[in-house]
């Protein structure tokens, strides 16, 4: 029993030396508990800016998913979130005498969103996946991949809401142009990019009767945000 063990011992030994060799560099970059906080600091923002444009600009598939799903973080996701809730936030003395929404509750509505549309795309893809070119079977992501992906793409949204910040400072006092600024960025960067970016990334983990079902509910979430985000302004 002790050789047994000594012999265990020495494969995983040599098994790990083997690894750390093959790896060089970077093997010893995954050892992050002795690094100073910047550095993990910096680490982590530059994945959330790599993400970050991988939605705005989708050069490469591959990449976006690579990015997104398999270097998933939510710490891109709240900071989103936390910014679209602070814009569209409205106090209670509003000049128009018109109430708008909170930032609890838009806060609120887009994780809870996030979360019902995950959910629905993970149960819609319980069975394994087969692409047609190949028998190896296609996992789907799992819960926080999905919320990840469905929160970096409140990317354009964050954009549209500082775009129309800087029409709404520039048009003082607002004219009807800016109807139809609001109209036109709730519409594009608030319902249709990061509905088209969610969809391209998660279309192949979901069997072609089922994609519709899928699909729906996400178009869905981010046209209920697009709506919140020209009523609000």
């Amino acid at each position: 029993m002790q050789t047994d063990v000594t012999l265990l011992e020495g494969e995983i030994a040599e098994d790990s030396s083997r690894k750390q060799s093959a790896n060089g560099y970077k093997a010893k970059n995954l050892d992050t508990l002795d690094e100073p906080i910047v550095d993990t600091l910096l680490r982590d923002l530059k994945g959330i800016f790599v993400k970050v444009k991988h939605i705005l600009f989708p050069l490469s598939q591959s990449d976006a998913n690579k990015s997104l799903l398999r270097d998933w973080d939510l710490w891109g996701p709240l900071i989103l979130c936390t910014f679209v809730a602070l814009i569209l936030h409205h106090g209670d003395d509003n000049v128009d005498g018109k109430v708008g929404p909170h930032f609890a509750e838009i806060f609120v509505l887009i994780w809870f969103g996030s979360l019902v549309v995950s959910l629905n795309y993970k149960l819609l893809a319980l069975s394994t996946v087969r692409r047609k070119s190949s028998t190896k079977a296609v996992v789907c992501p799992s819960i926080f991949q999905l919320l990840c992906v469905f929160g970096y793409c409140l990317s354009p949204p964050s954009s549209g809401i500082l775009l129309l910040k800087v029409i709404s400072f520039i048009l003082n006092p607002p004219s009807v142009y800016m109807f139809y600024c609001k109209l036109f960025i709730g519409t594009v960067l608030g319902f249709i990019l990061p509905t088209l970016s969610a969809v391209k990334i998660l279309q192949n983990y979901q069997d072609k009767e089922k994609r519709l079902l899928a699909i729906y509910p996400i178009a869905l979430f981010y046209f209920i945000l697009s709506w919140v985000i020209i009523s609000s302004h």
